[in-house]
């Protein structure tokens, strides 16, 4: 996948950069990324018109390299570069693996992420976060039940 410069933002604060991030922050504004929203291939009209946009805005030129058959990507305007990138590496994670496309677990996260997981039960897009924030909260409410007598 290519590296993209893409910022996905949680409900809880934290920012994680993804590839299939919900959000992807370009210059000054949002462009929605996922037009699924975590349903599946194609999801509704509006979100595939938003993902179809952006992918209006560059293209892939087919070249040869001294190392072969290759592809240049092409923008009108470079500014989209990120975009189109995240857009693009999300019709390929939905080509290979869509069953593999996940939303966060927790409840306050907006984020979904591609299950890179061995057995495929991957359920937080950041253990760090996310996960901890889930533990942490059942820790929480383990500790502070009052006690029976």
């Amino acid at each position: 996948m290519a590296g993209v410069g893409a910022v996905a933002r949680c409900r809880g604060g934290h920012e994680e950069g993804v590839g299939a991030a919900d959000e992807v922050r370009l210059g000054g504004g949002h462009r929605r990324a996922v037009p699924d929203g975590g349903r599946g291939p194609g999801g509704d009209r509006p979100a595939r018109d938003r993902l179809n946009a952006v992918l209006d805005h560059g293209r892939i030129r087919a070249t040869l390299t001294a190392e072969g058959p290759g592809e240049e990507p092409e923008f009108a305007d470079p500014s989209w570069g990120p975009a189109w990138t995240a857009a693009r590496d999300y019709l390929d994670l939905l080509r290979t693996a869509p069953d593999r496309i996940r939303a966060c677990a927790h409840e306050a996260c907006v984020l979904h992420f591609f299950d890179t997981s061995r057995n495929g039960t991957r359920r937080w897009c950041s253990m760090a976060v996310c996960g901890n924030r889930a533990k942490a909260s059942r820790h929480y409410a383990r500790t502070t039940r009052p006690k029976e007598a």
